[in-house]
């Protein structure tokens, strides 16, 4: 984002501030570099949650960008981002080759990371939706992986496990330590567990395949994913 395109927004505050009724601004622009979050005056622990929408894969050090974005979270914050992924890496040759370029898949997906406290949660768990999420009161789908409906006891594991007790949603569950057995297990996935699924390429894949899925919500299985 350039400095014209924030000075652009700057202008629209009184704008949206009279529009939806706020007598002070409730947003603030900054201009910087997602890199180095730093230098444009983001503290550490100091935001809940970091929303990205096609931004990332133009940043050259992705991973600078995951730093700083774990930098700047509060604990128990989370990185909401989505973005266009590819399936392979494409080469100066494959980019100006129409026929190997039509060979590459392309996704969009949305990925959720959480800035777990060390020693959060130690082991798998099971977990129970009380419900009350405006919009998702009776059920919350959370991710590919698990699916919370109002009231049913689901296993988890000790990464998810982690993420409900220490994040905003730690008030909307309750979670009881599991069984060894539990980790990765949810509802009728109970018999013969699967791995949890990271790509969003494989998820396609068994969206797409015919048949009921395996399990409501997706696959799961042991953490491990992003």
């Amino acid at each position: 984002m350039t400095k014209g395109q924030v000075e652009v927004a700057k202008k629209h505050i009184a704008y949206h501030m009279d529009k939806f009724g706020y007598r002070k601004p409730n947003v603030e622009f900054f201009h910087g570099y997602m890199e180095n979050l730093g230098d444009a005056g983001l503290a550490d622990d100091s935001y809940d949650i970091v929303i990205s929408n096609c931004v990332i894969n133009l940043a050259p050090d992705k991973r600078a960008v995951l730093r700083e974005a774990f930098r700047v979270l509060k604990p128990g914050g989370e990185m909401y981002f989505s973005d266009v992924y590819a399936s392979q890496r494409l080469s100066e040759t494959t980019r100006k080759h129409r026929v190997l370029w039509g060979d590459c898949r392309f996704v969009s997906a949305t990925y959720r990371l959480f800035k777990v406290p060390g020693g959060s949660w130690t082991g798998p768990g099971q977990a129970t939706y009380s419900g009350g999420i405006v919009g998702h009161e009776r059920e919350l789908v959370f991710d590919a992986n698990f699916t919370f409906k109002e009231g049913e006891v689901v296993n988890v594991d000790a990464e998810m496990a982690a993420i409900l007790q220490s994040s905003r949603f730690a008030e909307k569950f309750l979670i009881r330590a599991g069984g060894a057995n539990a980790a990765g297990l949810q509802g009728c996935c109970r018999k013969g567990v699967k791995e949890k699924i990271c790509d969003p390429f494989q998820l396609l894949e068994q969206l797409r395949a015919p048949g009921p899925a395996s399990c409501s919500g997706g696959t799961c299985g042991p953490p491990g994913c992003c």
